[in-house]
């Protein structure tokens, strides 16, 4: 599967991943990958009405990420939290890619947190 996601980890000793995800047979064609056709901007609204706790807030304020497919390979590009072995795992779990090949990546400037 591919998507895109937010991380809520505020509760202690809880990490919970925000997803909407897609199989990949369904996904779009963008630059050799594979992806969700639609960005996190367009899916604030319905993740929102999952985590209450994030109403009023900026889609940028909160950790998030983004599973794309090349080659074989899964990438999640994410945030700078995501380095916890914990998120990792989880994100890995979401999207159903335990024993798959995933690369992490977290020098993407597209998901650093904005606070505003």
């Amino acid at each position: 599967m591919v998507g895109i996601f937010w991380i809520d980890c505020q509760k202690v000793n809880i990490v919970q991943i925000f997803a909407d995800k897609i199989l990949l047979k369904d996904a779009e064609t963008y630059c050799n990958h594979r992806v969700h056709p639609r960005g996190h901007f367009q899916l604030w609204g319905k993740i929102q009405k999952r985590n209450r706790r994030w109403i009023g807030r900026e889609y940028e304020s909160v950790p998030r990420g983004r599973v794309v497919w090349k080659d074989g390979v899964y990438y999640v590009y994410a945030n700078k939290i995501a380095k916890d072995k914990r998120i990792q795992e989880k994100i890995l779990e979401e999207f159903g890619l335990e024993g798959c090949r995933t690369k992490f990546n977290f020098t993407d400037a597209h998901y650093k947190i904005h606070n505003y």
